[in-house]
């Protein structure tokens, strides 16, 4: 279970993913949140591979309204992925 990696995932909820991994959505201010006209959504994974490794996978995705994207002079999409592994020694 994820919060045997590390306590402080035991507060999301975890969906089963494959035969070795799980997803959360800790985060989702859903879409345009309360006429803010910000969404914003945080996503993770884990995937044991091993023993020894598990990968890690976190996406976070913020939307902005086209009004608020002119104003920010970006897009109105802006993703951010990373992704890593836990290695054990």
């Amino acid at each position: 279970m994820p919060a045997d990696l590390n306590p402080d995932y035991g507060q999301y909820s975890w969906t089963p993913v494959g035969t070795n991994g799980f997803q959360s959505e800790p985060y989702n201010a859903g879409s345009q949140a309360d006429g803010s006209g910000v969404s914003l959504v945080v996503t993770m994974a884990l995937n044991a591979k091993s023993k020894q490794q598990i990968d890690v996978w976190g996406q976070v995705q913020m939307d902005l309204a086209p009004a608020l994207a002119a104003i920010a002079g970006g897009s109105t999409t802006c993703l951010a992925t990373v992704e890593g592994s836990y290695t054990k020694n």
